[in-house]
């Protein structure tokens, strides 16, 4: 019996040992049949991700000592840190071929590869340290200075192309608040810098409210009281904001809102340089919402007759549109007033300067003109300006020189219709056969149309203004790091204000009358 057990198990083993053999045996044609190419595509959704690279480091000075506030950057790149207390940094990188670049004021920017444990050393600027700045008891380096004082150079004044010097300003003056009031073309913008230092005297017994204290910083130009809109933006070498009290202290109470100085540019010694400036621009509008026209305008009517009779008109003269609106219907005369009463405006900048002369005597003269249209038609500003100066060095201690400026404003203003565009009826016909403007585009109707003081000679409203500055001085140096300065202002302006409507003019048609009105207000003053 044990023989016949050992027997089965033999012929088990082999029967066993035989399958081994034939899976292996089968294998390699499996292996061969997987390694065929795979022609499947993968899935849309599956994506790979870089894995960042964290960049640690540190940032010191000369000496140094850590520099805490350093703004780093990614060139190239979104990644942005700045360095703690410690002057220590840590940021996320793509690869170690990135770039960071280094930035704080008062110190050189600098780009270094990114690597780990890093340390960089920023150097001073030196030259932007010992940039002149002007404050109320003369000028002082930046490096020298302790009082709040902001400064803007030429070039960044002129980099925007706008016609008063304060809205070169915007952003750029931490504290200093500026707006323009009112898109009215040559308008100035208000200023506020040191802000609201009074209130709104409320009304008493009917009489109308009262403003308080004038919020209006105080302009000083090249040492004189005066007021920068008489300045080309062009004609400006630099503008210091005076802020705090030690500042403006010398101004005393007139310096309470804060004192901005204004340096404008004057002769240099050497060759003889012309400078030339010239933009020209395209101001848009806001987009304001169609005006209806058209079915949904006919549709409109017929709901609002709708919603006041629950019912709706058995026509549209039912419904409120008069027989010559319904001619017009007809004809498809459909009006877009607000499309027909703003434009596009313009601005233009054009300024020639030159300069030049020799070490005892140097000259400057330049000329400019900035023009601007408003999105209605009739607004519009011209102003023209000249101005002149030359120094003179008798000797080493003693100069004397002048500076004179000219400038002439022209102005047209006009009344916005805006709001009356969306109320009128769009239909009749804005022009008559011979392009002149309509005053009731709709026969027989007293509805006065948006455009009616667009038409010649039916509205004006100008203004003119003339200024002339001179600016004599004289200065004595005695001794090194000493001079006195001696600075005389004469001013004379005048400006002519002249209104003018008649019967065919907006305000006077809509009221009825068949009249003319006109105003004329003049004014002259010295300083």
């Amino acid at each position: 019996m044990q023989k016949t057990l050992l027997d089965k198990c033999h012929v088990r083993a082999f029967l066993v040992a035989t399958k081994i053999l034939l899976a292996i045996s089968v294998l390699p044609a499996s292996s061969l049949a997987a390694a065929k190419p795979n022609t499947h595509r993968l899935p849309d959704n599956i994506f790979f991700v870089k894995q960042a690279i964290n960049v640690k480091g540190t940032v010191v000075d000369a000496k140094g000592l850590p520099l805490p506030g350093v703004g780093i950057k990614v060139k190239n790149g979104t990644a942005t840190t700045a360095t703690d207390a410690k002057g220590e940094f840590n940021i996320s990188v793509e690869d170690n071929n990135s770039i960071l670049v280094f930035t704080m004021i008062g110190f050189k920017a600098q780009e270094v590869v990114a690597s780990n444990g890093i340390k960089v050393v920023l150097t001073e600027d030196i030259a932007q340290l010992d940039d002149v700045v002007v404050v109320g008891y003369g000028t002082v380096k930046k490096k020298d200075l302790t009082g709040a004082v902001s400064s803007v150079k030429s070039e960044d004044i002129t980099l925007n192309p706008v016609s008063s010097p304060m809205e070169a300003l915007q952003g750029r003056v931490a504290g200093l608040d500026i707006q323009r009031v009112s898109g009215q073309a040559g308008q100035a913008p208000k200023v506020l810098l040191r802000g609201n230092r009074s209130l709104i005297t409320p009304s008493v017994g009917g009489s109308a409210a009262v403003l308080g204290a004038n919020p209006d910083p105080l302009y000083v130009i090249d040492g004189i009281i005066g007021n920068i809109n008489s300045l080309n933006p062009n004609d400006i070498e630099t503008i210091d904001v005076l802020k705090d009290a030690s500042s403006t202290a010398i101004y005393g109470v007139a310096g309470a809102n804060g004192v901005i100085m204004i340096t404008t540019k004057k002769a240099k010694s050497g060759k003889v340089q012309v400078d030339i400036d010239t933009y020209y621009g395209i101001n848009g509008r806001a987009e304001y919402p169609k005006a209806l026209m058209g079915d949904a305008y006919i549709n409109y009517i017929n709901e609002r007759y709708f919603t006041v009779n629950n019912k709706y008109p058995a026509s549209l003269i039912d419904a409120g549109i008069p027989a010559a609106g319904v001619t017009a219907i007809n004809n498809n005369q459909w009006v877009d007033w607000v499309d027909e009463t703003l434009r596009n405006g313009t601005q233009q900048n054009h300024h020639i300067s030159v300069r030049g002369g020799s070490e005892k005597t140097q000259a400057y003269m330049s000329l400019g003109y900035i023009g601007e249209k408003g999105i209605y038609q009739g607004d519009e500003s011209k102003f023209y300006n000249v101005r002149g100066g030359v120094d003179v060095n008798f000797n080493k201690i003693f100069k004397a020189g002048l500076q004179t400026t000219v400038n002439l404003r022209n102005g047209d203003q006009t009344n916005s219709r805006l709001n009356k565009a969306f109320g009128v009826y769009p239909l009749g016909s804005p022009y008559n056969a011979d392009g002149s403007v309509t005053a009731l585009p709709l026969t027989g109707v007293s509805a006065v149309s948006p455009i009616a003081n667009y038409a010649d000679g039916v509205f004006v409203n100008n203004t003119k203004s003339l200024f002339l500055a001179v600016n004599p001085y004289v200065e004595f140096t005695p001794i090194k790091n000493l001079s006195i300065r001696s600075n005389l202002g004469l001013t004379l302006s005048s400006n002519r204000q002249g209104t003018f409507a008649n019967e065919r003019s907006y305000n006077i048609l809509s009221e009825g009358k068949n009249t003319k009105e006109a105003s004329y207000e003049t004014g002259i003053s010295y300083n």
